[in-house]
């Protein structure tokens, strides 16, 4: 085998993953890019072999698969503006709400949580690393057995896929009640 059969034969193997994997693949953003560079090798390998049989048609064929391209990342680049365009709204919310808790809280004592899944936006906008899942009591027995200063429990809603609305926090301190704070 040659090396332009081997470049084509390695790059479908995560083609292959991907189309195992297609629901997966098609929600989140690095695996399409995960797909789209095999098939980039994948096509342009086969356009090699194909230049030295038809090297006019062979280049046609290539131009028209950039121009597709193109045409497919622009719509596509309209669509994600047009499904992320309330974020920015939201994304000033949540901040806002961050800084109401902190300001509120000695952060190095404090156990941070939230209702729903945690991913790496939680994680950014709180700068350190929070439960998720938890409801108040548990996170009232988590903060016992740390022996935590504070907990702080943030209600959210999922907006995008993985990327939260914070819809309020609840603060918890040994001894004293608890505070809600809504944005």
């Amino acid at each position: 085998m040659d090396m332009t059969g081997t470049l084509l034969l390695v790059a479908l193997f995560p083609l292959v993953e991907n189309v195992i994997l297609l629901p997966h693949a098609g929600k989140y953003s690095f695996e399409r890019l995960k797909f789209a560079v095999p098939l980039a090798i994948a096509i342009c390998a086969a356009l090699a072999v194909a230049m030295s049989f038809r090297p006019k048609v062979s280049l046609m064929i290539g131009l028209l698969l950039v121009a597709g391209g193109a045409r497919q990342n622009i719509q596509s680049y309209h669509a994600q503006n047009a499904e992320f365009g309330a974020w920015r709204p939201v994304a000033a919310r949540n901040a806002s709400l961050v800084k109401e808790i902190f300001s509120a809280i000695d952060p190095q004592c404090t156990l941070f949580a939230s209702s729903g899944t945690v991913r790496g936006y939680t994680g950014t906008v709180l700068g350190r690393s929070a439960y998720e899942h938890f409801s108040i009591d548990a996170l009232a027995s988590e903060m016992a057995s740390r022996r935590a200063c504070s907990a702080v429990l943030i209600s959210q809603t999922t907006l995008f896929h993985d990327i939260p609305e914070f819809t309020g926090a609840t603060i918890l301190r040994p001894g004293r009640p608890a505070l809600t704070i809504v944005p």
